[in-house]
């Protein structure tokens, strides 16, 4: 078998960093509407997801939100789940858990807090410019996304995951995807397939092809994840069909040892 790489822009000196705990969301800075007793709540709902097992993370996740979502109508749906994010990340950093242990719950956890973070609805028409705002936003992620990237070329790579990381869990595919690449490598954060599997695989369903690539290299070779040949073809179809050439060149190749 001809060995295929993960796919990166250019190649670093890299440094390993342990890291003991989770790098925990901060609570919502507007929290209208909060009260003690929603604030008990949610913490109880954190709680309950602590005696489970990791793979019953993700479903409870989905229960104990939306028994919020009924208990407190009006209060905003994306306030309550960076509540119970926060919560929940802050208990998973308790003694104990293993960091295994954590990152299993913390990756099960976030696939649902991605499905159920509410869709902001679009800004009211205006007599000016009605997606100026949008803009704006969109402005202020591409200036972090390039700060990020900066500090990640100069070697500060723990400067570059932090930012990566908040970006990545508001949903930046292009952030996910080099997160993941952090955690395959090891830069500034302690090697991790499970977690570099994780942000390819949500980096590469929203339409990143480098993901798609890296994602398609990690099924074949079971790091992060079972070995799986089809889905590994699956993905190198994927991001050829979008493009990328070395994806390409891995599904003309005479070897299909693969």
């Amino acid at each position: 078998m001809r060995p295929h790489s993960i796919f990166f822009i250019s190649l670093l000196f890299v440094s390993t960093v342990a890291v003991a705990e989770l790098n925990c969301p901060p609570m919502p800075a507007d929290m209208t509407g909060v009260t003690h007793d929603v604030k008990s709540n949610i913490e109880a709902a954190a709680g309950k997801l602590g005696p489970i097992s990791a793979g019953q993370v993700k479903v409870q996740t989905e229960v104990q939100a939306k028994a919020i979502y009924e208990k407190y109508p009006n209060l905003d749906k994306l306030t309550i789940l960076q509540m119970l994010s926060a919560t929940y990340c802050s208990g998973l950093n308790g003694p104990e858990y293993t960091q295994q242990e954590r990152t299993d719950r913390w990756m099960q956890f976030m696939d649902k807090y991605l499905e159920l973070r509410p869709i902001p609805p679009p800004p009211p028409p205006t007599k000016t410019n009605p997606s100026s705002e949008i803009k704006k936003n969109d402005s202020n992620k591409l200036e972090q996304y390039d700060v990020a990237v900066s500090k990640r070329n100069k070697g500060d790579y723990v400067s570059a995951l932090n930012i990566f990381q908040s970006l990545a869990q508001d949903g930046d595919a292009k952030a996910q995807y080099q997160l993941g690449k952090l955690y395959y490598f090891g830069s500034g954060v302690e090697v991790d397939y499970k977690k570099a599997f994780y942000w390819f695989k949500l980096s590469a369903e929203r339409g990143v092809r480098e993901a798609q690539h890296n994602l398609a290299v990690m099924y074949q070779d079971g790091n992060g994840t079972e070995k799986n040949e089809a889905a590994s073809w699956q993905w190198y179809t994927q991001a050829a069909k979008n493009g990328f050439a070395p994806s390409q060149e891995i599904l003309t190749s005479n070897d299909r040892s693969w």
